[in-house]
This record gives structure tokens, sequence and C-alpha cells, in this order.
């Protein structure tokens, strides 16, 4: 895991929800039941601008040594994040946990800005365009569901 930016601990679970900048991109991790390993990951943005497919290839090797992710190409990117998104500050994030911790999402600045629903490997991002190996787009009734939040982007 890349440098940890923000966390908290559900106090009836013991998962850890982890907001961590891994370079290239920044992810939301869930922890298994009691600071376990990772059960969940969502992708939040790319922190440079988003490549194509094409040029993202030849750097898969690369990321795999590193043990980074690899950020996501422009194709499943929505416009308006493909320029990439600075690493926020600590303060500017908050979570939002399902009532039984088995579930969170991430707020930037107050916005739903990812989530990881309960017994889900994959979470799902507003910058998300096209479900694939980064996750999901928002689903806004799932939002509401589980957290009580609208899925708009600020």
């Amino acid at each position: 895991m890349g440098e940890i930016v923000c966390s908290a601990t559900h106090p009836g679970s013991g998962r850890v929800a982890v907001v961590a900048a891994e370079g290239d991109s920044m992810w939301l991790y869930l922890s298994a039941p009691g600071q376990g390993g990772i059960a969940g990951d969502c992708w939040l943005a790319n922190t440079g601008p988003a490549l194509p497919r094409a040029d993202l290839r030849p750097r898969a090797e690369a990321y795999r040594r590193r043990g980074a992710p690899p950020p996501a190409p422009r194709e499943v990117v929505a416009v308006d994040a493909q320029a990439g998104r600075p690493v926020p500050a600590a303060a500017a994030l908050g979570f939002r946990w399902t009532a039984d911790g088995e579930g969170v999402a991430v707020l930037l600045d107050g916005a739903l800005w990812g989530l990881i629903a309960p017994g889900a490997r994959r979470g799902a991002s507003r910058d998300l365009v096209v479900e694939g190996p980064w996750g999901a787009p928002l689903d806004p009734e799932l939002a509401r569901t589980l957290f009580g939040l609208p899925a708009a982007a600020p």
C-alpha cells in the first residue's frame, strides 16, 4: 500500500478504511474485519493525466514490479477527471459507514467520491464511466440506500 492519506476504523466491525496515494492513482481500501488483509478496493482518481490504454500497456510490468496499481486509462475515466486530481489533504476527506461497518464511502470536501458496498471486492467511483478492473461508476440508488448520500459530483 502506498502513502496513507487518511484512515478510520469502524468501532463495531473492526474494519479499517484507508485512502492511499499509490503513485499515479489514489485508492480507497477496506480491510477484512479485525484489520486483516484488504477485502475491497475502490479506484478514486489518477494523480496525473489519464493516458490511453495503449500507452499504459507497456508500463504494466513496471507497476507490477513496484507493487503499485496502474492508473485508470482515459477510456474509463470521466472527462472532467482526465487531467488528474491532486492528492487531497486528510482534512478534506471523510468516511461514512454502513450501520454494521461492512461497507464504507469516502467523501471529498463533503461530496461522495467513492464507495465499497458490503461484500464487494471492487468499489464504485464518481470518476469512472465504464465498469472494469478499476471498479464501477457510482450508482446513485446504491449510494442513497447504503449511506443516505446523493451520488452527484461536486
